[in-house]
């Protein structure tokens, strides 16, 4: 899959990173020229991050993409097949933006035979463990060191934020935790350590406060990475104990609670 923010494009090279170019296009322009995110998706899929973001002249090359399965590289009237599947995402209100003239009507069309409206975060507070979790699965990984486990605490905090920013801010907060983190364990503490207290004012309101049982949640995220750290070493648990990040006796502790409570 090809993956393109596009929000994240410069103004200037939206066309050019979509549609390729050819060599001497533009200035400092490949001596060879570039495939497109398109061709590059060729026989594949190509996933178009924050297509709300995408300017109006640049929407209308699209469309033609889409209708007709041919690009053409900037510098270069040639056309040239595409085959492709379009995934496209947004964090904003389509309808509306074609409402204002900010989003062409026929690709809003062309692009929605499909919808799924995610819930925000807030919404869905039971995916923040399991959401945290993959965050420190992956950084830790990158980093080359052991996963840490997120304590209740954490948790709790984490559940109790309004997550205005949704799942990226939760990713940038897990991972902003794990560099303060004793390498253990993820603490409240480490979640406190944040840019002029920017999370810790996104608190949900009082009156927004649902029930919840993080206890429950957290013990079955528990286990569930327990089970799948013993499978993945075959057994030995002293590797497995190693690979969370926790010391054997712990380890062992709490597969005599798995055991009971199974």
């Amino acid at each position: 899959m090809v993956n393109v923010n596009a929000a994240a494009l410069p103004q200037t090279l939206v066309e050019s990173e979509l549609f390729g170019y050819e060599a001497g296009a533009f200035t400092g322009a490949d001596k060879k020229g570039r495939k497109g995110k398109f061709e590059q998706a060729d026989g594949g899929t190509i996933f178009l991050d924050e297509i709300g973001d995408m300017p109006l002249d640049v929407q209308a090359k699209l469309l033609r993409v889409l209708q007709d399965r041919i690009v053409e590289r900037v510098g270069d009237d040639g056309p040239r097949n595409v085959d492709f599947r379009l995934v496209s995402a947004t964090n904003k209100d389509l309808q509306a933006l074609v409402e204002s003239g900010g989003f062409r009507l026929d690709l809003f069309y062309r692009i929605s035979p499909i919808v799924i409206e995610l819930p925000s975060l807030r919404e869905r507070l039971e995916d923040i463990p399991l959401l945290a979790s993959k965050f420190l699965k992956e950084i830790a990984y990158r980093h080359a060191r052991p996963v840490p486990t997120l304590t209740e605490e954490a948790l709790a905090e984490l559940a109790d934020r309004s997550w205005p920013g949704n799942i990226r801010q939760l990713q940038h907060e897990i991972e902003r935790a794990f560099v303060f983190s004793d390498g253990v364990s993820v603490r409240a503490e480490d979640l406190s350590i944040t840019p002029q207290g920017l999370l810790r004012s996104s608190k949900r309101p009082q009156g927004d406060r649902q029930p919840r049982d993080l206890k429950n949640v957290v013990a079955e995220l528990q286990n569930e990475e327990i089970k799948e750290a013993i499978a993945a070493n075959k057994g030995n648990k002293k590797k497995a104990a190693a690979s969370l990040g926790i010391s054997r006796s712990f380890l062992y502790k709490k597969l005599a609670e798995i055991d009971q409570a199974s």
